[in-house]
């Protein structure tokens, strides 16, 4: 606190924070100078009678707002944020830590790991080979990093090569197939014959297994469809025994719809007989 310019404190408006207001008094906002730097000062006003145990990760929310309101005054670098408490509750001394990573369930874990560098997987600097040979699904990984090349071929080149990722369209289940299908087929450059070829490249690396897959697959969209249509009917069958001025509760036993659908659609055909 030493290296702080104290004497010329500017106070800032913190009406952009949300509070919980049931628990803060009040707050003030100051910017000063660090080292010929923008700082701020940020003082909350504590007298809650019950103290709150995640007090700094509240400050945290808080700070981040004030950073994110720098931000959107045009600078391009985040501000230094000191936060401090003033309290003057019933509990004396202060019950809570002070520290943010006693806020987490391990707190050892949290020092180690978090609030550090992000995770980073560069595509740009790893080879072929690399994404290949991980013992995970890195299928969609490695259509990003091809995206301006001819997909389908190079995927296809890719998975004969490293047949372990093949499987992973079979273990990631609709959500990877999906994915990878989605995108193939939303490029210029993909025929149908080389998404056929895919398809049986995967196929063949999968012991047979992904065509049983995509049958299921195809077996159960059928199945929902035609579920789907025979609802469409029956609750078809109900309108017009609405509209004849049958009793709701033989419209149910006559169609097997429950109750509550049925009521809502004589609802639908009441507010449409009214306009």
């Amino acid at each position: 606190m030493g290296k702080l310019d104290l004497k010329h404190l500017k106070q800032m408006p913190t009406e952009f924070i949300q509070h919980n207001l049931r628990k803060v008094v009040g707050d003030v906002l100051y910017m000063t100078k660090l080292n010929d730097k923008d700082v701020y000062l940020y003082f909350l006003f504590e007298h809650q009678s019950t103290s709150d145990e995640l007090m700094a990760f509240r400050l945290l929310l808080y700070v981040v707002q004030i950073m994110q309101q720098h931000l959107q005054q045009g600078n391009n670098k985040l501000p230094i944020v000191l936060p401090s408490v003033i309290y003057h509750g019933k509990e004396s001394p202060y019950p809570y830590s002070t520290d943010l990573m006693d806020c987490f369930d391990d707190k050892e874990i949290a020092k180690e790991y978090m609030f550090k560098s992000f995770n980073l997987l560069d595509l740009t600097i790893m080879s072929d080979d690399d994404l290949g040979k991980f013992d995970v699904n890195l299928v969609f990984e490695y259509m990003l990093k091809h995206s301006r090349d001819n997909l389908a071929d190079k995927l296809i080149e890719w998975l004969l090569q490293y047949p372990n990722q093949a499987i992973y369209f079979i273990k990631s289940g609709n959500n990877l197939l999906n994915q990878v299908f989605s995108y193939i087929e939303s490029r210029n450059d993909v025929d149908s014959e080389a998404i056929d070829k895919l398809i049986g490249v995967i196929n063949d690396n999968t012991g047979g297994e992904f065509m049983n897959y995509l049958e299921r697959r195809e077996q159960k969209a059928e199945q929902q469809g035609m579920q789907q249509g025979r609802f469409l009917e029956k609750e078809e069958t109900a309108r017009n025994f609405l509209n004849m001025g049958i009793d709701v509760e033989k419209v149910v036993q006559g169609t097997g719809l429950d109750l509550d659908t049925v009521l809502k659609l004589k609802k639908e055909i009441s507010t449409k007989t009214k306009h």
